[in-house]
């Protein structure tokens, strides 16, 4: 149950952590929109990143140590999975512009966002397999587009099966078109930040 968890947990968090270091990131350094040369998406990649480094520094020790204490880790699940941790940065990106962009006009936005988080871990298969529910529950997760990281993580570490197919694509899409959706949004909006900061 342990590596169960772990691999789906980890995914949630690089995405929850993403998202809320995101939100504040265009308020919490008004003083520098305007003021110097730097494109305010940068100060939101920068955010991501950040997050990304620690906790995947992070999830590295975390399947040393399962690995140390006898669970079976894929090597080869373990390399393809930096594809797929790439796509949910690529994503977390994506939502991450749309929120950061929004805060800047809806100050409130960040404890609506928490609780939407907080909502969304529970409507995600974490700890729980989407086996165990029932069959329309099953399709109705699918819908979240987050169902798909931690249950590619589990199969590409704990069972080493590596190969990919329409849900892969499908879930590449989501991620691209979601960091453009998000850039287009935050680049149309950034052009009113001075006149709200």
């Amino acid at each position: 149950f342990v590596p169960y968890v772990a691999a789906g947990f980890w995914a949630w968090l690089l995405f929850a952590e993403g998202v809320s270091r995101c939100l504040p990131a265009i308020v919490d350094n008004a003083s520098l929109i305007g003021k110097v040369r730097l494109p305010a998406a940068v100060l939101v990649i920068a955010s991501i990143i950040a997050t990304f480094s620690v906790h995947l520094v992070g999830f590295a020790v975390v399947l040393l140590l399962l690995a140390l204490t006898g669970t079976s880790i894929s090597l080869p699940g373990a390399l393809v999975a930096m594809p797929v941790l790439l796509m949910l940065g690529v994503f977390t990106l994506g939502v991450g512009f749309i929120f950061a962009a929004c805060q800047v006009f809806i100050r409130d936005l960040a404890q609506i966002v928490q609780q939407l988080l907080a909502f969304g871990f529970f409507l995600t298969p974490i700890l729980y397999s989407r086996t165990m529910l029932p069959e329309f529950a099953r399709d109705l997760m699918a819908i979240n587009p987050l169902t798909y990281y931690p249950e590619k993580l589990r199969v590409l570490l704990l069972i080493g099966d590596i190969q990919f197919g329409w849900t892969d694509l499908i879930a590449l899409v989501v991620a691209g078109t979601t960091l453009l959706l998000g850039l287009s949004l935050f680049r149309r909006l950034s052009q009113h930040f001075e006149d709200f900061l």
